[in-house]
């Protein structure tokens, strides 16, 4: 395994180039508890990625816009956006990069990285299933369906409600959910 490109899984539908995703057909998306109770759900719209298979390995990552948050409500999402929380004018992308892939299964791999979020860097593993995609035609393509959870109190992304609240009314943990369509380019 070479410190630049972790060893890939031979059992994977991806041949040797140069991956991107297509965002359009791509989301990016996440969930948190809310009072305890509901969960509150949104996206991103603007984000890249990459993935590049080499002799010895692969290596990927992508970037995610955080003023692109989507939530349904617009006072939430400025809130978001806004020193508060995610802070886009001091840290407008969070990113991650990859430092290992480990098969878990036929088409399942454990993708060991780090994302970097509010000015920290922290390590994060995605389990994700990449299976051919059927309705590529004549591209080729395939489909990643990735699931992490990371911690917001890790990345010091603290809730300031109005009136001393508190970090209280929103869950720590954030579920993420990738859905990427990938196209080899070269």
């Amino acid at each position: 395994m070479s410190a630049t490109h972790p060893a890939l899984p031979s059992n994977l539908p991806l041949r040797a180039g140069m991956w991107l995703v297509d965002t359009p057909a791509s989301s990016v998306e996440f969930r948190v508890k809310h009072l305890g109770l509901a969960t509150v759900q949104g996206r991103f719209g603007e984000f890249d990625g990459t993935l590049e298979i080499v002799a010895d390995g692969a290596h990927g990552g992508g970037s995610v816009a955080l003023d692109s948050v989507d939530s349904g409500d617009a006072l939430r999402d400025e809130h978001l956006r806004d020193a508060g929380f995610f802070d886009t004018r001091r840290h407008p992308r969070m990113a991650f990069s990859s430092r290992a892939v480990r098969a878990l299964g036929a088409e399942r791999v454990e993708i060991a990285g780090e994302l970097g979020l509010h000015g920290v860097t922290a390590p994060m593993t995605l389990d994700a299933r990449i299976e051919p995609d059927a309705a590529a035609g004549r591209e080729e393509r395939v489909r990643v369906s990735a699931r992490a959870q990371i911690s917001r109190a890790a990345f010091g992304l603290r809730f300031h409600a109005a009136g001393g609240a508190g970090d209280v009314t929103v869950g720590d943990t954030v579920k993420i959910a990738l859905e990427l369509s990938l196209v080899r380019v070269a």
